[in-house]
């Protein structure tokens, strides 16, 4: 790739940097989980449930020292729970992007410094030596 194109490259990932980064600028709390339905049934043998309609509740699934564990979420608290579960996804997203754009950057970098740089030869410096 020429320095031309390098750095047109370049300027187009900056651009992008914000888009990618939107979402940690949000000011939502995060909550560290998996939101989840969970269909189940209550055991009441008149229920509708035992009829084969289940009943559904929301869980989430939390990692904690590595393990993972399910909870339960009241009623009340679900919208709340599972907007603050999407914004943290949003934001693990977010960095999961920014770690290829850097990566990508680096390598726009590497190539915009290679077709920049010059030998040394031109001040009378022998190859031989550039390599040690």
């Amino acid at each position: 790739m020429d320095t031309s194109k390098s750095r047109q490259e370049l300027r187009e990932n900056i651009k992008a940097l914000g888009t990618i980064l939107a979402p940690a600028f949000e000011r939502e709390p995060l909550i560290a989980a998996s939101v989840y339905e969970q269909q189940f049934r209550c055991g009441k043998p008149t229920c509708h449930c035992a009829e084969g309609k289940k009943h559904i509740r929301m869980a989430i699934s939390v990692n904690r020292h590595g393990i993972n564990t399910a909870r339960y979420v009241k009623q009340a608290d679900a919208d709340k729970v599972r907007k603050q579960a999407e914004a943290y996804k949003r934001v693990r997203n977010a960095r999961a992007e920014f770690g290829k754009w850097h990566k990508e950057m680096l390598g726009l970098l590497d190539a915009l410094e290679a077709n920049r740089t010059e030998s040394l030869s031109q001040f009378g410096i022998d190859n031989k030596e550039e390599n040690k």
